[in-house]
């Protein structure tokens, strides 16, 4: 319960800070409207003109900006397009050089000349500006939007429950994958994960009980860490048994805790902080499916527990 509730709380997190940023994209594209809206009348003009194909090819080298530049290369360039501007007789040379660089755009501006030296340019611009912002937010959005709807994804596999237990063919590393999905937000804040995965055929388990056992071995294992380390989960084929085996970087166990991890109630955690039932649970969850459990620790350095599964036999 206590990994659970650790597992909640942080899926909570996850969730907000992507519904944040939606909220504040689609805040920014509302703000954004009235002024696009103010200038449309001249991108207008210049879609009805012969100027059209560039104005596109200004737009479309805005919308591919993805190139993030320091304050000092800003100001670098804002001034190289400021004297080639300059030289080429364009109005405002300085803002226009602003606008570029906001646009992405460090080189090449002869292309835009046409659109440059017409009465409207100010609007044009001005109208590139918000349309790219409106883009920028938009993209946004839909990144928030795949990251939720991971999430969701994961929370289903995860709550999906066989009540009589009934065991099924699973990819080992897709159940795996939904934990480390529903712990995405505390092991992003100092948790190295490597994933070593050399396992190519599937396993006969109950997918909800498997879940419970990296569920709880993951959560130990930050634990152990003090949410600072390096899980590292590694599968592999060993006779006619699959070994999952998961690394963390924390504090290590004596042989004597080892001896003890199994047992109900035993908890190395603080009075309040654990129950001392989620080994327990997992050993008597490994050893419903005919597997067994070897743990390797060294104080300081380490611990690693060896899950020993069954594969299925082909034919």
């Amino acid at each position: 319960m206590a990994a659970l509730g650790h597992l909640v709380s942080g899926i909570a997190h996850e969730i907000n800070t992507p519904l944040g940023a939606i909220n504040s994209s689609n805040r920014s594209i509302l703000s954004e409207m009235p002024n696009l809206l103010n200038v449309i009348p001249s991108i207008c003009k210049v879609v009805n003109s012969d100027h059209k194909d560039t104005y596109l090819q200004l737009v479309n080298k805005a919308f591919e900006k993805s190139l993030i530049i320091t304050s000092r290369e800003e100001r670098k360039f804002r001034r190289a397009l400021t004297a080639e501007l300059e030289e080429r007789g364009v109005a405002h040379a300085d803002v226009i050089a602003e606008s570029f660089v906001e646009l992405g755009i460090y080189s090449d501006v002869d292309k835009y000349l046409p659109i440059l030296y017409s009465e409207n340019s100010s609007d044009i611009l001005t109208a590139t500006q918000k349309l790219t912002g409106i883009k920028f937010s938009s993209d946004i959005i839909m990144t928030a939007v795949d990251k939720v709807a991971k999430i969701v994804y994961s929370l289903k596999n995860f709550a999906r429950f066989d009540s009589e237990g009934k065991k099924v063919t699973v990819d080992i590393h897709q159940n795996i994958d939904t934990i480390l999905t529903l712990y995405n937000s505390q092991l992003k804040q100092g948790v190295e994960i490597i994933k070593e995965y050399s396992l190519s055929r599937a396993l006969f388990v109950v997918p909800d009980q498997m879940h419970q056992v990296w569920t709880n071995t993951i959560h130990n294992a930050i634990h152990a860490m003090n949410n600072n380390g390096t899980i590292t989960i590694k599968t592999q084929e060993v006779g006619d048994e699959a070994l999952i085996s998961i690394t963390d970087t924390g504090k290590g166990m004596s042989n004597e805790i080892i001896s003890k991890i199994f047992n109900p109630f035993f908890t190395t955690k603080p009075e309040g902080e654990g129950t001392g039932l989620g080994l327990d649970i997992v050993n008597k969850i490994i050893k419903n499916h005919d597997g067994r459990i070897e743990v390797e620790s060294e104080e300081g350095v380490g611990t690693t527990f060896n899950f020993y599964l069954p594969i299925i036999k082909e034919g």
